[in-house]
């Protein structure tokens, strides 16, 4: 029998599947998908490679749980800036720009690892992601909804690939004050055009929503 190594078999299963997650997130943010192996896995978290299997049954339940463990903290986050705004036009440009903060103070790169094709999902890992972006959309749902926006569904898919789309320009190398400044106009403004009431213009200085913008990344 293994040596248990914490004061209860369940907490010693538990700190080894947050070993093994620390050490898939450090490959995936450092090497990329491709070198999600099993074995690499393993060899970052001193243990042996079928140890792996014990926890994640694929590859793709490993991805799953990545994103899961992230998940909590970064809904809390961004519903916590979301909460500092009160007009809908507002509350969408934070949810934008409190996203690009996160990427460039290294909390929301999971996300955008695996994004953008990077990854072709298996069932488990599409699971997750639907469960995530339904969440999503429960965050943006209010603010569309005062708004009178027609197709929220639509119009919350939208506004996320906008995120996506200036994460990959942050990722590229461009000025992220000025990949927010862009992003936050273009949702507000694409955003107030499908309104139907309360969408009042942007007021000038404050196309970020409410607060100063994307601070720049730290060198990695």
């Amino acid at each position: 029998m293994p040596r248990i190594s914490a004061p209860t078999v369940r907490e010693h299963r538990a700190a080894r599947r947050a070993r093994l997650l620390d050490a898939a997130r450090a490959i995936l943010l450092e090497r990329g998908p491709d070198a999600l192996a099993f074995g690499a896995v393993a060899d970052l978290a001193g243990l042996a490679r079928p140890s792996v299997y014990e926890y994640f049954p694929s590859r793709d339940h490993l991805l799953a749980a990545l994103v899961e463990a992230e998940l909590p903290a970064w809904l809390a986050e961004v519903r916590a800036e979301l909460e500092r705004h009160a007009a809908p036009l507002d509350r969408l440009g934070a949810f934008v720009r409190v996203q690009l903060e996160m990427f460039a103070g290294g909390k929301h790169r999971v996300g955008a690892a695996l994004g953008g094709g990077a990854v072709r999902p298996g069932p488990e890992l599409a699971r997750t992601v639907a469960a995530t972006h339904a969440q999503v959309y429960a965050l943006v749902q209010p603010a569309l909804a005062a708004l009178g926006v027609q197709d929220e569904p639509a119009v919350a898919r939208l506004v996320a690939a906008c995120v996506a789309d200036a994460i990959r320009q942050l990722k590229g190398g461009s000025p992220p004050a000025a990949v927010a400044r862009t992003a936050v106009a273009f949702v507000r403004g694409a955003v107030a055009a499908c309104a139907t009431r309360g969408a009042a213009p942007a007021r000038r200085g404050n196309a970020t929503g409410g607060r100063p913008s994307v601070r720049r990344a730290r060198a990695r």
